[in-house]
This record gives structure tokens, sequence and C-alpha cells, in this order.
């Protein structure tokens, strides 16, 4: 090229052979709506030449990237050089197919590429005679023989359709017959379908599509450009399949399009997403360009590492030295960083960030501050930014402080909140009702669910487990049951976090033949599954069908966790099953990697003290970690007491008291093992310091509970 001039992109002309009135049209309207990325379009009707009343007309229209462009509706009985075909139209005249290809040719400007994609003409001398005309005047053009095939109900409604992928959600099952449609058509060879399809795909439930759309692309030469490789990207991040996304990058490379800045951003959010900070870091810092897309995305992959969130926050230091400025995208980023790191003084600074920079009336942005506040404990600035909001707070705003609240221990203030807002969704419902019952108000949350049903708000799986949790807290087997059956009626039974939740509440509500009844009639079980079965038939003393459990579970292939070895400890303590405790204990060690927790040692310490090998659970006792070990010593002290141990008793104490304890409990056991030593003066020495210090020993509590 003289003077480093820029090559022309190549002009394509589509040439379709034996279209129907109908499928002229759709292709027509096709390629002025940007469907089809042709410049110029002929339509040849060789086998009947008078079926249309004007053979021959050209029509023009605007878009966006050439300023001519042209659709030639064409009919002739013949290919050769001089025949004509009466007609009329903008360029005038009669024309011939040869004049007409001419023509196009000039639109398409001269001496590009001749790429011919696809040919099914029947008469293969008819495909001759376009393919030599194509090659002498040097025309990039695409040879289509429908054979009648297109059709305006085909065509049409695939345009449209395509439109419609990105503006409404579609099935699977639509996507497959649109993706098929394109492929029949040829549609599919076209970048702007190929990209509608693909993006849809990537945003699927099976993204996995997207990648092997892709790969038919590459396999039948489908051109593709910077739209297309963000979202194959994103496939790839949803799959989080590096090797396919590594796979391309090398494409995106060997293609050209290193450099394009939207296409780097992408790359950055792809290998951020996948955990190669690194190489995020390596594709940013070879960008010839940057935009605030591209710190974002930097930033994102930062904050989603939990060990590099402070260096987001150095990252962010860094764009405003640098002038980058930010936008509502950066400061959640931010905000969510700053939330997990807790840096308070952080945290207002960036809130009057917020706010300098006009942000301040964004509703995400001040839900993310919100969050932002109620991790840091701070509910007086998170109610007084609350309060701020006034109507622009959301079912999010709500959702967040009444978390906020219960997790403080606000559980009345949640409740206000709760109630202000008029259009709850499940999710607030679901909050307020959890919030009781972890707060230890189960009463009021039935009563909530009660009122939930009275305005016909459908439940969940998270309300009925909640439920469920309450009924397990009062031992409400009558409620529980009637839960059973709501659960029965919409169907949830089948989702295992309700089916665990449901053998919990028998188990604890008394009914452990329910319990069983539940987990054997359960299709799909997990550990929590087996975990709370094990500990059900323990808390019932049986402990005989607690272990084979156990052991059925580790033979159908399930692991277990720590709170099932604590299960199958605690019925071995309940038993006396010294050997069987000594052996799962090593199990837990050995076989599962598991680090033995205090409630581990507490059992296999107490299953020792109680069948009197108090030394060998001094020996475990030792094992732990000192601070673990008052709860440790209390047991072995007691075991002591019971047979008589005093000579290591005496050494449990003087570490009991070293410990610094001001436990009433431990001060009235050690006071009991010195009177049962005859160290009268130590037994002065804990009653005259308990009655200084004012400690008094809590009652004992029972509580029945009678119907009428």
């Amino acid at each position: 090229m003289e003077g480093g001039a820029t090559p022309t992109p190549p002009r394509k002309v589509m040439v379709v052979a034996d279209p129907t009135r109908e499928s002229a049209a759709a292709l027509q309207y096709a390629l002025s709506h940007g469907v089809l990325e042709h410049d110029t379009l002929i339509l040849l009707h060789v086998e009947n030449p008078n079926a249309w009343k004007n053979p021959f007309s050209f029509f023009k229209w605007p878009t966006p990237s050439t300023s001519t462009t042209a659709s030639a509706f064409f009919s002739s009985s013949s290919f050769t050089e001089g025949g004509s075909s009466s007609g009329s139209g903008s360029c005038g005249g009669d024309m011939d197919f040869l004049e007409a290809m001419k023509h196009a040719s000039e639109i398409s400007q001269p001496k590009v590429r001749v790429q011919v994609e696809k040919v099914e003409m029947e008469c293969k001398e008819k495909a001759a005679v376009i393919l030599h005309y194509s090659t002498l005047h040097s025309v990039d053009i695409i040879v289509i023989g429908q054979k009648r095939t297109l059709s305006n109900a085909i065509l049409g409604q695939l345009h449209l359709a395509i439109l419609s992928l990105k503006r409404s959600p579609h099935t699977i099952k639509q996507i497959d017959q649109i993706l098929t449609q394109t492929i029949t058509t040829g549609l599919l060879h076209t970048t702007p379908t190929l990209n509608s399809i693909l993006t849809v795909y990537s945003k699927s439930p099976a993204p996995t599509k997207a990648i092997l759309t892709y790969n038919h692309s590459i396999k039948n030469s489908i051109p593709l450009d910077n739209f297309t490789y963000p979202v194959l990207l994103k496939a790839c991040t949803r799959l989080k399949s590096l090797p396919k996304g590594k796979e391309v990058h090398a494409h995106v490379t060997k293609v050209g399009l290193g450099s394009d800045v939207y296409v780097q951003n992408a790359l950055v959010h792809f290998y951020g997403s996948t955990g190669l900070i690194g190489d995020a870091r390596y594709v940013f810092d070879k960008m010839p360009h940057r935009d605030l897309a591209s710190w974002n995305s930097l930033l994102a992959a930062h904050n989603s590492r939990s060990g590099d969130r402070t260096e987001a926050l150095v990252l962010f230091k860094e764009m405003m030295c640098e002038g980058i400025g930010a936008d509502s995208i950066t400061f959640v980023i931010i905000i969510s960083a700053l939330a997990r790191v807790t840096k308070v003084e952080y945290g207002s600074s960036i809130h009057g960030s917020v706010i300098k920079n006009g942000f301040d009336c964004y509703v995400n942005l001040e839900n993310a501050m919100l969050g932002m506040y109620v991790k840091y404990g701070d509910m007086n600035a998170a109610l007084t930014l609350f309060t701020e909001m006034g109507g622009r707070r959301d079912v999010v705003s709500h959702t967040i402080m009444i978390n906020g609240c219960i997790e403080t221990g606000f559980i009345e203030l949640a409740r206000d909140i709760f109630n202000r807002r008029f259009d709850k969704d499940l999710v607030l419902w679901n909050s307020m009702i959890s919030g009781y019952v972890e707060s230890n108000h189960p009463n009021e949350a039935l009563v909530l669910f009660e009122k939930m049903q009275n305005e016909e708000v459908e439940p969940d799986q998270y309300t009925v487990v909640s439920i469920l949790s309450a009924c397990a807290c009062l031992s409400d087997l009558q409620y529980g049951r009637h839960v059973h059956q709501l659960i029965l009626t919409k169907n949830m039974f089948h989702d295992v976090f309700v089916g665990t939740a449901l053998i919990d509440m028998y188990s604890k509500c008394g009914s452990i033949s329910d319990a069983m009844a539940t987990f054997y009639k359960m299709e799909d079980k997990d550990v929590f599954t087996w975990t709370t079965a094990i500990g059900g038939l323990a808390n019932f003393g049986y402990v005989k069908a607690s272990l084979e459990l156990f052991y059925q579970m580790e033979n159908e292939g399930v692991s277990p966790n720590e709170a099932t070895f604590v299960c199958v400890l605690a019925a071995c303590r309940q038993a006396g099953l010294v050997e069987e405790g000594c052996f799962l204990f090593s199990t837990l060690v050995r076989n599962y990697k598991i680090q033995p927790k205090v409630e581990h040692f507490g059992c296999i310490i107490d299953l020792l003290s109680r069948a009197g090998l108090v030394h060998q659970a001094d020996e475990f006792v030792k094992a732990m970690d000192p601070g673990e070990r008052l709860v440790a010593y209390k047991i072995l002290l007691s075991a002591c007491m019971n047979h008589s141990k005093i000579d290591l008793g005496l050494k449990v104490a003087d570490e009991l008291k070293r410990l610094g304890s001001e436990d009433h409990a431990v001060r009235v056991l050690l006071s009991n093992f010195y009177a049962l030593a005859g160290e009268w003066y130590k037994v002065e020495e804990m009653r005259r310091n308990m009655k200084i210090f004012g400690m008094l020993k809590e009652p004992g509590i029972s509580c029945v509970e009678v119907t009428t």
C-alpha cells in the first residue's frame, strides 16, 4: 500500500438462487436490519423467469458500516453474456445478469479478495459463470443455492427470534431450535447472528453449548470479531474451563485482536475469575490502552480472592493517583473489599468519595455501603444511611438492614423495619423468620409464618427449613407434622436440605421412628443428612444402630465430616465403648485427615474418664491446644473425684487454677475436690473468693409443657 494507507475491508455480495417472493422480502428485511453482514444481495430466479412482474430492481438503505448498500431482485433465463431481462429500478434500463454483477462489483469495490463460502446451485455451469465473473472482477461473493427453501415464515420469524435473544430469556430448547434454523438457513455464517447465539448460550444454564457453537464456527471458517471473544470468555469463566479459555486467548492473538481493549478486558476478567491473578495482571500490564473497565476488571480479580483484598485497595489508590477516576462499579468493588478487611476508617472515607463524585443516589452503591457498615457492626452509621436513602430504598436495602439488626441482637428493630416495607418479597420474609429462629424466638417465627400464609406468599425450601428448626426448638411435633404435609403438597420433599431438616425436627421432637422413615424415603442424601440421622439415633440411645448407620455411610462412599465423628464418639461415650471410640478417633485423624476439635477431644476424654482410664485421658488433654483445655480439665477432675485419683486430681486442680477461669462452676468443682482431698484451707479459700466476687451457683431449671 502506498503511503501506508489502510486497506479497504472487503465488501461481501450474497447471491441466492431460486428464492420465493416471500424469501426475497425476508432476505431484504434481514439485510437491512443487520442480521446479514453482506453489502449486496442478489436474488436469482433461474427456473421461472416469469415468476415476478418486476424481475429486476434495486433498493438502497443506510447501514452503520457502509454508505451505500443495495439488494438486487433479479430474474433471468440465461447466464450468458448479453442476455437480458426487462425490468426497472434505480439503476434504470434493461440489465442482464453480468451487468447486474458488474454493478454489484462497483458497489463492493473492485480488487478485493474472492471468498466463496457455499455453493449449492443445481446447475454447476451457472455456478461456474458466477465464480468466473467474481474472479474476473475481484468481488467477494457468497453464493447460496436455496431452491425455494427460504420462506418468510422461516427467515422473517428467525430474524425476530435472533433479535429477541438479547431482550428476553429463552429456554435451552428454544435456543437450540433457533441455532438449528440459523444453520439451516445459512445465517449462522454471519458474525452478528453467531454473536447473538453465543451471547444467549453463555448466559444460559448450558454455557458449554457456547463453546460447542464456537468450535463449529472455527471448523466452518465463520468470521469472528471483537464482540465474539468476550462472550466466549464469559462462558469459559462460568465453566471454570482454564484450558479452553487459554485456547480462546491464543486464537485472539492469532487473529490480531490482542490489542483490542474490549477483548483484553474480558481476558483480565477471565483470568481473575479463575484465580490466576498473576496472568490477569500480566494481560493488564501488556495492554497498550486501558479504560476504566480495565481497571475495574483487575480490581474485581483482586477482590475475588480473600488474600488479595488489600491489594485491591492499593490498586484503587493507584487509580486515583493516575487520575483514572471511578464509576459506580469501581466503588461497589472497593466497598465490598473494605467490608471484608474491616478497615472502618477507610469505609467512611470511601463513603465521602461516593458523595463527592455524585454517586450517592445510586441504590446499588448505597446498598453496598449498608452491607459494609453492617459488616463493621456499626449499626448507627447503617441506620443513618438507611434513613437518608428515603424513597430509594428497595427490598435489598431492607433485607440488609434486617439481617444486620438480627446479627447485632436488635430483633425488635429488625421487625420494625420489616413492617415498614409494603411490597415484601420472599427473601425478606425468609430473613425475618430465620432471624427469629436464630435469636431464639421460635414462637414469633411460627406466628410470622402464619401471617405469611394469610397474605398468600408462597413459601420455598428456605422458609420450611427455618420453620422446622422452630418446631425442633419448641419440640412441637404436631406443628412439625403440619409443615411436613405442606412440604408434600408443595412437592419440596426431594430437596435434600428440607429432608435433613425434617429428620432433625422429628429427632428433637421425640419421634425417632418418623425421623428414620423420612431418612430411608429420601432419594438423595448428603453428609449432613447422614450425620443428622446418626446423631438422632445416638441421642435416643440406639448406639449400635447409629454405629451401623455410620459404617453404611462409609460403604456408600459418603465421607464423614467433623460433626459426624462428634455424633459417633458421643454414642461410644454414652455406651462406654472404649475400644470402638479410640478406633474411631484414630480413623478421624488417620483416614480422613481431620484435625480434632475440642468437641472430639471432649468426647474421647469423657469416654476414658468414665472408664477409669484417667491417665490415658490426661495424655489426650496434653495433646490439646492450651487455650481449649478448660472443659477437658473439668471432665478429668470430675473423673479423678469419682475414681479417687487424688494425686492426679491435685495436678489437674492446679492446672485449672492456673487457667484463671472466673466460672463459678469451676470454683465449686475445685472446692468439692479439695474437700474430698482433705485440703480444707483451700476449700475455705475457694469459698471466700466466691463470696468476695459475688459468685453464685445458677439454679437448675426444669420445664414441663401441660396441654389441656
